[in-house]
């Protein structure tokens, strides 16, 4: 993960079955598949990704995750000064 104000990107491994709490936020997010698939849940409405295939989240809506089989995800999200503010520093971890 590396986090700063403007800009957070974490590469993230999900086992079968997981599953990630519906919630919003005011920023973009952006997930590109790397291997797997995935159910996401937009505003409600389902969308499947694949490895290879890439989803734009535009800020404010209600979304949602499953991993279908085991994957692995890329996530990047713009105008991050919340979490910023909730971890007090800048943070970058070795993946």
């Amino acid at each position: 993960m590396f986090l700063h104000h403007a800009l957070m990107i974490m590469e993230v491994e999900f086992e079968e079955g997981a599953e990630s709490a519906e919630h919003s936020h005011p920023h973009e997010q952006i997930s590109y598949c790397l291997r797997g698939e995935f159910e996401y849940r937009l505003d409600g409405r389902p969308v499947r990704l694949h490895a290879g295939e890439s989803l734009i989240i535009p800020g404010g809506t209600r979304h949602s995750a499953k991993a279908l089989t085991r994957g692995r995800c890329w996530m990047r999200s713009r105008r991050c000064a919340k979490i910023w503010r909730e971890r007090e520093r800048p943070l970058a971890l070795a993946f």
